[in-house]
């Protein structure tokens, strides 16, 4: 039976049947619980039953036999269905009981050498989920794909097709089903409410706050989440209304209350100002959001936010990666000497090519020269502290304007030989299309002749964290007060003291532990970051200082740098830095 939400998905499979334009494969996409398996076994049914999926016919209840989900012994490489030529593909039931996270080749090859065997009827193999498979199986599966057998459907059900290869992607039709805020779908979800006697609750606001997702709602109701999703919203409610009110506070944390206090008294203080653009440097969205009901605190200040005309702005990592950032800030708070990236940004650099004609205008502006200073203009030739950087070589371009063409050099229609001049750069990731644009309008070339790299070179101007030199070595106890002086930290947590002078100090404010080997692979005696946890301080292994100064005291510095960038660019603006404490922590 096919679901409310699933029609338009259901009835986009059946008008490829319909109008003969059914793939050798498709791929059935959705958030988990939305039911993806569902309507492909329904869909399945409608192929292979002689009338149109009638439920009674022997094929019919044949494949209604199946549950490919149920646990077939330790070994469910391949699955046979009921169905003769009906294969069904998952991850194996290990030795512990547990379902594996990997679909690996060697069940890919297993399903693939299935149906390659010649068939006179129509044959279907399912993989689920087909994100799960591995490099190796996803490849093994590639070369299937690539050259399909006659009669042969292979139908990939996958929960975030980001995790599939794009060559895979590209050789499947995509049937993506939707999460659902419709009242067709509440009335089903009401239905089966009244069924488990749980029908004490508005239907259409469990939907809400399962994301669109009826099945997902009903397992909501099995625990107290929807309960504290009620709780939240009903205070919520009580706060938009009136700021100052915050009752009920038993049901939160004492960090999320801290949090939600954060953002209303931001936001009113904004308001109080008649200011109409906050920055900062956290978001308040860490995900995407498709609606604006009031359905939690994100969702109630953006609505406040936007009724009073105020826009949000939030760097975060932006700022922790560019060099002017936050942890540059520090280094230079610290005094550090010879500051580098301590784990430079990997794929973040490009090299463009251009090809231009070795001449001049009749402005007497010579041609590669002009192309040339225009990209670096824009930001292009820059490699640590050089800027200008480029390479040149002279060659012999060749090219014929076709109808409709204005060659600026040579006449239409005839082969024409030009001196060119190749001019190589580099370019940020950040600055390719401002780069690629100038050199566009600079080119005296009706159509330009260029090419995009992408490089592994690390760009050494940008990335996570920052290394330097103490202007004094120092004990590693002298070293601890100075950061107390500096940051203003109540407490630092720290690993053992090794009685040793520090001098070379790695620093990344906010959670750095992810970097604790970069600062030991640059033989740092010290890093200052935050937020590690308890086993992490094992892991400085008495070779380095770990000194957890707080996430908080690790950024508190961000507001200067965002205010001074402000008034350095916008002169015009009226900029102010907030009032409002955000540190959810305290110290007692």
């Amino acid at each position: 039976m096919i679901l409310p939400w699933q029609k338009n998905a259901s009835d986009k499979l059946d008008k490829m049947v319909q109008q003969n334009h059914l793939p050798h494969a498709l791929l059935i996409t959705g958030v988990e619980r939305i039911g993806k398996l569902n309507l492909t076994q329904n869909f399945i049914q409608k192929l292979l039953c002689h009338d149109s999926s009638c439920g009674i016919c022997e094929l019919c209840q044949a494949i209604k036999k199946d549950h490919p989900v149920d646990e077939i012994g330790h070994s469910v490489l391949i699955r046979r269905s009921h169905y003769q030529n009906l294969i069904y593909c998952r991850t194996e039931l290990n030795d512990s009981g547990s379902m594996s996270k990997e679909i690996r080749v060697d069940q890919i090859r297993a399903f693939c050498e299935v149906l390659s065997k010649t068939a006179e009827s129509l044959q279907i193999g399912v993989i689920f989920y087909a994100d799960q498979m591995n490099n190796n199986a996803a490849n093994s599966l590639l070369k299937t794909l690539e050259e399909p057998r006659k009669n042969t459907l292979i139908m990939l059900i996958a929960h975030n097709i980001n995790l599939l290869p794009k060559t895979i992607l590209s050789r499947c039709q995509t049937v993506h089903i939707n999460p659902t805020y419709d009242q067709t779908s509440a009335d089903w979800l009401l239905n089966q409410m009244t069924e488990n006697k749980r029908d004490d609750f508005d239907s259409m606001q469990l939907l809400e706050s399962a994301h669109g997702v009826p099945q997902k709602a009903l397992d909501d109701l099995k625990g107290d989440y929807f309960f504290k999703y009620q709780s939240w919203q009903n205070l919520l409610l009580d706060i938009a209304l009136s700021p100052t009110k915050i009752s009920n506070t038993d049901i939160f944390s004492d960090n999320e209350l801290e949090v939600l206090k954060c953002l209303q008294h931001l936001l009113n203080e904004a308001i109080k100002n008649g200011q109409n653009l906050i920055v900062s440097h956290h978001p308040i969205l860490f995900k995407g959001i498709k609606k604006l009901k009031g359905s939690n605190y994100v969702e109630r200040i953006l609505i406040q936010a936007i009724k009073n005309d105020i826009a949000i702005y939030a760097v975060h990592t932006n700022m922790d990666n560019m060099w002017f950032g936050i942890n540059t800030y520090l280094a230079n708070l610290f005094g550090l000497k010879n500051i580098q990236v301590l784990k430079p940004l990997e794929k973040a650099l490009y090299k463009i090519t251009v090809f231009c004609p070795d001449m001049k205008l009749s402005d007497g502006q010579y041609v590669p020269g002009k192309v040339r200073n225009a990209m670096f203009g824009a930001g292009a030739g820059k490699i640590g502290d050089y800027d200008s950087c480029s390479f040149n070589y002279d060659g012999y371009g060749t090219y014929r304007g076709l109808e409709g063409t204005d060659p600026f050099i040579g006449s239409k229609g005839k082969t024409n030989v030009q001196k060119e001049v190749k001019i190589e750069t580099v370019v940020p990731v950040h600055l390719k299309s401002k780069v690629i644009n100038a050199m566009l309008e600079a080119h005296p070339y009706e159509e330009v002749a260029y090419d995009v790299f992408s490089l592994d070179n690390a760009y050494s101007k940008a990335g996570a964290g920052v290394i330097g030199d103490l202007p004094l070595e120092m004990k590693e106890t002298d070293f601890l007060k100075l950061i107390k002086e500096k940051l203003g930290s109540q407490l630092i947590r720290h690993s053992q003291l090794l009685k040793q002078k520090v001098s070379k100090v790695a620093i990344c404010g906010g959670s750095g532990s992810f970097l604790l080997k970069d600062a030991l692979m640059q033989k740092a005696q010290a890093f200052i970051s935050a937020d590690f946890k308890y086993h992490e301080f094992f892991d400085a292994d008495h070779k380095i200082l770990i000194s957890d100064v707080g996430h908080f005291e690790s950024e508190q510095f961000t507001i200067d740098i965002l205010h001074d960038l402000l008034i350095k660019n916008f002169t015009t603006f009226a900029i102010s830095k907030t009032k409002v404490n955000t540190n959810p922590i305290n110290y007692f």
